[in-house]
């Protein structure tokens, strides 16, 4: 259903995959990973993960294949300042009820 979004997701993204936590609580991160997302720069108002309403003014929409947490950090290729992620959601086709792409909110 949302095919040719999929499509545009060409551009790099960081994805720093938090693997848990060290002993003294902080926080233990997987190798860098870069895969293909499509940003958008637009201020949407959300509920964040916590529950709290927050002004994000990027989304990243990836593949649903994209392995991607809300404890997870990304950060772009011209940018390398790791970024936060306040929301994870997902778009599913209508007709199967599969992920047809996830879209992360920062």
């Amino acid at each position: 259903m949302y095919e040719s979004l999929v499509s545009w997701c060409r551009f790099p993204v960081n994805i720093y995959n938090r693997t848990g936590f060290s002993v003294s609580g902080d926080p233990i991160e997987a190798a860098l990973v870069t895969k293909n997302g499509y940003r958008v720069d637009k201020i949407q108002t959300i509920i964040d993960k916590t529950g709290k309403e927050y002004i994000s003014h990027t989304q990243v929409y990836f593949p649903p294949e994209v392995a991607i947490t809300v404890d997870d950090r990304v950060s772009f290729p011209n940018d390398l300042k790791q970024r936060e992620i306040k929301k994870l959601d997902t778009f599913n086709d209508g007709n199967t009820g599969t992920v047809s792409i996830q879209v992360i909110y920062l």
